[in-house]
């Protein structure tokens, strides 16, 4: 009528009982409430034997690897870089030593902080870690987010030869 020309089609659909929301089970696959999920319209009997239902039964021997295949990049092949501490006379040694250890997070011990500190504000720098070249390029971000800054850099381990 007159009071459905404004109604949309989809909402008409409804009111007219074209869509239903309660859609019968059989209609849903069979997945209604309680009934049960897929189960085979033919019977099929295969038996398999399963090494775990008689674990002392010799069954056919099953080749195992002896080694786990080796990656394709070995780790001796990863270039290596250097987490490089700058030094700074603005510095507090124990500040710089808590902040490496908490960045490098395991990756070095306490004595090896100082150490690492005490040559850098000597000689200007000193290797702090040497990693692979996204974590030392993650770890120099991390110092340059600490406040006060911790200065650092990395660069390409030299091999030596």
């Amino acid at each position: 009528g007159a009071a459905e020309a404004f109604v949309p089609h989809h909402t008409r659909a409804m009111h007219a009982g074209h869509v239903r929301m309660g859609a019968e089970p059989q209609r849903m696959g069979g997945l209604g409430k309680g009934s049960p999920l897929a189960s085979p319209k033919v019977g099929v009997n295969i038996k398999v034997k399963s090494p775990m239902q008689n674990p002392g039964a010799a069954g056919p021997k099953i080749d195992t690897p002896k080694t786990i295949r080796e990656r394709k990049t070995e780790e001796s092949e990863v270039p290596m870089w250097n987490v490089i501490l700058l030094g700074d006379e603005e510095y507090d040694e124990g500040y710089v030593c808590q902040t490496m250890l908490q960045v490098l997070s395991g990756g070095i011990e306490k004595e090896k902080a100082k150490s690492c500190f005490q040559e850098a504000q000597q000689h200007g720098s000193s290797i702090a870690i040497v990693v692979q070249q996204e974590h030392a390029e993650h770890y120099v971000q991390q110092f340059g987010r600490c406040d006060p800054i911790v200065f650092t850099t990395c660069e390409p381990e030299t091999p030596e030869s």
